[in-house]
């Protein structure tokens, strides 16, 4: 209590952590994920059906799930449709990490050294092996990221670690 008997109140700010998948791609006119989640709350009560005939990269719909809305959403555009179902439809992690193990399962180095010897000439010009290696290696630890980090201290494992050479 303060000198005059009355309680101290204090302001609390609610700060809305970013979710990854927003960020997931830049797309023509985009807006951010805040001006969606404010006209959802405002216009919507959790449980309604949020409708979006433009969606683009998915904000609205994806933004609509995370507040427990459902969403329906389209684009004529076929990149929408692959961003918006990757972001409102992400695998769960245990998914993530059985088809992960699938594909360390089933690598093969000669199938790889066979499949890139039938690729046009292009690829062999415009993408050295080393420039190669690390754009896959930085896509697959970012996927990694996405789904699982090691706790402090804790050997990360991912597939440049014994997996797929090139």
């Amino acid at each position: 209590m303060d000198d005059e008997g009355k309680g101290t109140f204090y302001a609390i700010s609610l700060v809305t952590v970013r979710n990854r998948f927003h960020s997931l791609c830049p797309y023509f006119a985009m807006f951010p994920e805040t001006f969606a989640e404010e006209w959802i709350a405002k216009l919507m009560n959790p449980g309604d059906t949020v409708f979006d005939p433009f969606c683009g990269r998915g904000t609205v719909p994806f933004q609509a799930l995370l507040m427990d809305r459902d969403a329906v959403a389209c684009d004529i555009n076929p990149v929408a449709y692959c961003l918006s179902a990757a972001k409102s439809a992400a695998p769960k992690l245990p998914t993530l990490l059985a088809r992960l193990r699938q594909l360390e399962r089933d690598y093969s180095p000669s199938s790889v050294a066979n499949e890139r010897a039938l690729l046009p000439e292009f690829f062999s010009v415009a993408y050295a092996q080393e420039r190669v290696r690390r754009v896959l290696s930085r896509v697959i630890r970012s996927r990694i990221s996405a789904g699982q980090r090691p706790a402090h201290g804790g050997k990360s494992r991912d597939l440049t670690d014994g997996g797929p050479k090139l």
